[in-house]
């Protein structure tokens, strides 16, 4: 799918940003966060994982202490440690038993190091709405934090998807999801426009999209942008070939409805917006 081809999908209309704004968290490697974080060795074995920085920012920025924290597809749990570090409760979800074992390390060291609130990591078995019944979570967050470890745009992006019916499931009104979207090229170099497409099939399951952002994995130096060397670079250059990597992940920030008497009677995206800039203004001057 190219940037044009999006419009294909009969889900998909034109977005109006509420804000844009760029969060500076490239400043260190993955590998470097992970490592001086404590993250179990294994971590760096998920490749699609929201790296630490980005997530510790999402969770300052858009749930506050005590908010209960929520990663539908956790990985080795870095939304749930770096949640648990904010004061925050949080809950993840996996499929995967390697990565429900990681998950569940990582916790447990980061409640070694001090943090106190909940954290449970769930290995799924069920369908994904059966599992977020039964384990007590369905419409309970505040944020749901999760990374698109996806490329299948035209079955998991969709609007009807599992994966997107998760996360409206497990927002409770009037919370956010903040999806962590990685650059991602077709074979023959072609662009894919992930971001719009999750964006789009989010608004059709009824949330309300309030902000795109562009998290840095690049470091920032002056005025430039400088990237953290790759094994990819590192093999090129004896080469002297050129090199595209990505400099950033694109963050899409959404609401659920809020279904109180008073929001009701309100534009939902009035709703969305004015909500959010206060909170942020709240933030800024607190």
């Amino acid at each position: 799918m190219t940037l044009n081809d999006r419009n294909r999908a009969p889900w998909t209309q034109a977005h109006s940003y509420a804000n844009q704004s760029v969060w500076p968290t490239g400043q260190h490697s993955t590998a470097r966060q992970l490592r001086t974080r404590g993250y179990a060795p294994e971590s760096h074995q998920d490749t699609w994982a929201t790296p630490p920085a980005i997530a510790e920012h999402a969770i300052k920025h858009y749930s506050t202490p005590g908010a209960l924290v929520i990663d539908p597809d956790c990985g080795f749990g870095v939304v749930l440690v770096e949640a648990l570090r904010a004061n925050r409760h949080a809950a993840g979800i996996t499929t995967s038993p390697q990565w429900w074992r990681t998950a569940r390390a990582n916790v447990t060291a980061a409640k070694r190091s001090g943090a106190w609130h909940d954290g449970t990591v769930i290995h799924r078995r069920d369908h994904p709405t059966t599992t977020v019944h039964t384990a007590g979570l369905h419409h309970r967050a505040d944020l749901v934090l999760t990374t698109i470890r996806t490329t299948d745009l035209g079955t998991s992006l969709s609007p009807d998807s599992d994966y997107t019916r998760t996360i409206a499931s497990l927002l409770r009104p009037g919370g956010h999801a903040v999806l962590v979207v990685r650059s991602h090229r077709a074979p023959d170099g072609t662009l894919i426009d992930l971001a719009s497409v999750a964006a789009a099939a989010a608004e059709a399951r009824g949330l309300i999209l309030v902000d795109r952002c562009i998290a840095l994995t690049a470091r920032i130096r002056g005025t430039r942008v400088l990237h953290h060397e790759s094994a990819v670079d590192h093999a090129a250059r004896p080469l002297s070939t050129p090199v595209a990597a990505a400099a950033h992940h694109t963050v899409l920030v959404l609401r659920a409805p809020d279904t109180s008497a008073s929001a009701l009677t309100a534009d939902p995206r009035e709703i969305g917006q004015a909500q959010y800039i206060s909170t942020r203004n709240e933030r800024a001057h607190g």
